[in-house]
């Protein structure tokens, strides 16, 4: 009673001062509650969670690197899994990259060495692509960099080392600013043109392997000799050669389990059914460095975070002349596919929707239902999703948000643009539900880290259908190889009754390219 009565003694004024600011301290916990991911929470919980999680940086965040830990946090779908033994082998692979790191690259690569060293190396050629197909490249170079017991490097004067963190503590995986890149071997490896010093495969097979370097050339066109990488005999002698040089823009690893002795490799680090690969390897790997991090960070936050669902639309033209221009019918593909799948609210038919019901459920509720982000080269498409939701409203009566990060109007291929493209990848990778467009290595990616199977917009070419099936249901979260290779291998005809059961089982043909190869998982 005195407590009570002490209360009161405060008259009317000052109790209700003190009852508003209580209700003010209720309402930012509940909103705390809600809103999961702000920055200091997100601290907390990742130092609470189990080692499963922890993995990575031991229970802390590492500030040179926060994305690395705290990415999972605001992903819609569980963070992927990753098999033990890919876990005990990334930690062996760390400890030779830091024992590996070359003092000097020129004594490294003469022909003419005769230094007795057990390291061997891997160079990963950054290539004029986009920054899918980039990023394709160097996860397939560094799986065949991890089963080899090579030490992957990258060019630090290009664009990946700059937009994604190191990935080992200890040691760097950038080439150093006195690499010989005037060299003989290096002066044409796409620095910026084409090798003309560096032998191939097929010079290398020549010689017997007796070469210091080999260059791979693994495009989607490759001549007949550069096919032999993936024929099984090749391997063997292939380890004995102390540099490799990796140009490619194709996601390999879906043909690396064709080849006998990487499929015995392979299964080994990633046991059972669950080959989702992809978010294993990046998880591990492929983190963006703080710069973008924050702007992701800050953009979510932002925009996403309050929402009850969060939708993440990627939309890329492929096979016209402008890959930019927008596209009426492609605009309305999008929006059939997001309604009728039910990633979006249908809109209203009514001329006139009831605006005190609405204004009556908006105050109850102050959220916005499903936001919507959309990440695409033409802005007009993200405009004209908005004014499409935003003067029509919706038939369930449900508030649905758009947002867009850029639109540049055509790839530039430089570091400002690379830096926007990181961004949008993790955005759409924290969506519940993902619509991207078919062959577009840049959704490949987003659905790779959200470990997802997303609707395929079938927006590809000129002649486009609005009034037929617009998107279908991937088949799996992995990415597509657009161009795998069919070399004629000796040892193709003599793989196991047990390896050609696993491709049965576990490789397909793509969806959203003939001819392609896809692991099958989800």
């Amino acid at each position: 009673m005195k407590d009570i009565n002490r209360v009161l003694d405060l008259g009317s004024s000052k109790l209700t001062v003190l009852l508003s600011l209580s209700g003010f301290m209720i309402l930012v916990l509940l909103v705390i509650e809600d809103v999961d991911i702000l920055h200091w929470r997100a601290l907390w919980v990742w130092k609470a969670m189990p080692s499963e999680q922890t993995r990575i940086s031991a229970g802390s965040i590492d500030p040179s690197c926060v994305s690395r830990s705290s990415q999972h946090l605001y992903r819609a779908n569980k963070v992927a899994d990753i098999s033990p033994t890919l876990l005990e082998s990334w930690k062996r692979y760390g400890e030779l990259h830091r024992k590996c790191a070359p003092s000097n690259w020129t004594e490294v690569l003469e022909e003419s060495s005769h230094v007795n060293s057990s390291c061997k190396f891997m160079i990963y050629v950054e290539t004029h692509e986009g920054l899918g197909n980039r990023i394709l490249s160097l996860l397939s170079a560094l799986l065949y960099s991890m089963i080899t017991d090579r030490v992957l490097m990258i060019d630090s004067r290009k664009e990946v080392g700059k937009i994604l963190c190191e990935p080992f503590q200890g040691s760097s995986w950038l080439l150093p600013a006195d690499f010989p890149y005037g060299e003989p071997w290096f002066s044409s490896l796409w620095f910026p043109e084409i090798v003309k010093h560096a032998p191939d495969l097929g010079q290398a097979i020549d010689k017997n392997f007796s070469v210091p370097i080999v260059h791979l050339h693994l495009a989607h066109v490759q001549r007949e000799t550069d096919k032999l990488f993936f024929c099984n005999e090749f391997q063997e002698p292939l380890s004995h050669v102390r540099t490799l040089a990796w140009s490619s823009n194709q996601y390999f690893v879906s043909s690396f389990f064709k080849v006998p002795w990487m499929w015995r490799k392979l299964v080994t680090l990633f046991p059972g059914s669950r080959l989702d690969i992809f978010a294993q390897l990046s998880s591990l790997a492929i983190a963006p460095a703080n710069s973008i991090w924050s702007l992701v960070s800050r953009f979510y936050n932002s925009y996403l975070s309050c929402s009850k669902s969060r939708v993440g639309v990627q939309i890329r033209t492929h096979s016209r002349p402008d890959l930019a221009s927008f596209d009426p019918l492609v605009n309305q593909i999008v929006s059939r596919c997001l309604t009728s799948h039910h990633l979006l609210p249908n809109l209203s038919s009514s001329s006139s929707p009831s605006l005190i019901e609405f204004e009556k459920q908006q105050q109850q509720q102050h959220q916005v239902d499903v936001s919507v982000f959309v990440a695409s080269l033409q802005g007009k498409y993200y405009e004209t999703l908005r004014d499409e939701f935003l003067q029509n409203g919706t038939a369930s009566e449900e508030l649905v948000s758009f947002h867009s990060l850029s639109s540049e109007g055509a790839e530039w291929h430089n570091l400002h643009q690379a830096s926007l493209a990181l961004a949008e990848m993790w955005l759409l990778s924290f969506a519940h539900h993902l619509a991207t467009s078919e062959f577009s290595t840049f959704g490949y990616i987003s659905r790779g880290l959200a470990r997802t199977r997303p609707w395929m917009l079938k927006i590809r070419g000129t002649e486009l259908h609005p009034e037929g099936d617009v998107c279908y249901l991937s088949q799996s979260s992995e990415p597509c190889t657009h161009f795998p290779q069919q070399p004629d291998c000796s040892s193709a005809r003599n793989i196991s009754t047990e390896h050609r059961e696993w491709i049965k089982r576990h490789l397909g043909g793509c969806q959203d390219q003939r001819g392609g190869l896809q692991l099958l998982n989800l």
